[in-house]
């Protein structure tokens, strides 16, 4: 179950050990706690998503625990908290328990609202809740928890996605273009845990090749997220059609595809005899012409479009100039490519399509 996570700045937290548990075992709140102002706010920059609310302590260490605790800290922590509010607004609470702050009017004119320690504990810990509760991150982080979490190395990138489908972006097709991102990055586990032939070098190879090992459930989601992000994210029909509001539920759709395909990945590599298992396949293809064919049948299936430059291209594939202008909005399958070497294309298209027929 995921818990409300919860930055902790005080010099004495130590001392609160009760506080800690009646968090942790009462609320959900899991209070990860730091003496100095400089390291909380770097653990709060490094991974802003991760984070529900902030408490701070009004007299705290600033950069190091020889110094004496003052102010500064909680000033500082506040001025960081407030110049990350263009990437994400995280609620923060001061709670304090020194007796010359309790009465400053100054320190509350200054600072606002704070809590007592002890005295307030329970409204400091409600008000954490209610806050975090109102914040997309929160509710994001909850509901999507058993996979989220799954792969560190994207979890920005996923939370990115989630967050425009839970705001209804669904006009917006540059998610696809993140959506494909991580499947390439998958492709790339594959490999590097040996699951997959390292002559598998595109999107459309490695759809086919899980047909080969995965449940009919997966063989399809894999197809559908991969055929949907690689149209969108090469401004194709896919596109249009999510700008104009014809294709609103797409996003979200292709997004849990995504999500179907990770989960079930995530078992895999957690299953040895299973790699084992795929690794002795791999081993026993008999010559390299079988792991070709995976890719020669049909490299890639989609429509021809000229982008704003005049190149022809079908996907991640660059069309020939003199044939590309006879073949504008026609379906296509490629069967034969090679890769695109030239500086000015090969970024936004990766390969030259050698082979390819007009689909009936």
């Amino acid at each position: 179950m995921s818990k409300y996570n919860v930055i902790w700045i005080d010099d004495e937290w130590e001392k609160m050990s009760s506080f800690i548990q009646v968090c942790d075992l009462m609320h959900d709140i899991n209070l990860t706690p730091f003496k100095t102002s400089k390291d909380g706010m770097m653990a709060l920059e490094n991974d802003l998503n991760n984070w529900d609310a902030i408490i701070l302590d009004a007299k705290v260490f600033d950069e190091t625990e020889n110094e004496v605790a003052k102010l500064v800290g909680l000033r500082k922590s506040i001025d960081k908290i407030k110049s990350l509010e263009y990437k994400r607004a995280i609620p923060y609470f001061i709670s304090t328990g020194q007796p010359d702050l309790l009465s400053d009017e100054i320190f509350s004119e200054s600072f606002g609202k704070f809590y007592i320690k002890e005295t307030d504990d329970e409204a400091l810990i409600r008000d954490v809740i209610t806050a975090a509760n109102k914040q997309v991150e929160t509710h994001i982080r909850k509901k999507y928890y058993d996979v989220l979490y799954l792969y560190p190395d994207i979890k920005n990138e996923l939370f990115g996605i989630l967050i425009g489908i839970e705001n209804n972006d669904s006009n917006n097709p540059s998610y696809l273009n993140d959506i494909r991102k991580i499947l390439e990055w998958l492709r790339g586990q594959f490999i590097k845990l040996a699951l997959m032939p390292n002559s598998i070098t595109e999107l459309n190879g490695f759809s086919r090749y899980l047909c080969d090992i995965a449940p009919v459930s997966i063989q399809r989601s894999i197809h559908a997220a991969i055929i949907v992000s690689q149209e969108g994210s090469h401004r194709l029909t896919v596109d249009k059609e999510i700008k104009s509001g014809d294709a609103p539920y797409l996003l979200r759709s292709t997004t849990f595809e995504l999500l179907n395909v990770l989960v079930w990945c995530n078992k895999l590599f957690s299953e040895e005899q299973s790699m084992i298992d795929i690794r002795n396949r791999i081993l026993n293809i008999e010559s390299e012409k079988e792991i070709a064919t995976i890719q020669r049948e049909v490299l890639f299936e989609g429509i021809v479009a000229q982008d704003e430059r005049g190149n022809y291209h079908c996907g991640d594939y660059l069309l020939p100039y003199n044939k590309g202008s006879d073949m504008v909005n026609k379906m296509i399958k490629i069967t034969k490519h090679s890769i695109n070497d030239k500086d000015i294309t090969k970024d936004k298209y990766p390969y030259f399509a050698r082979k390819f027929t007009i689909k009936d």
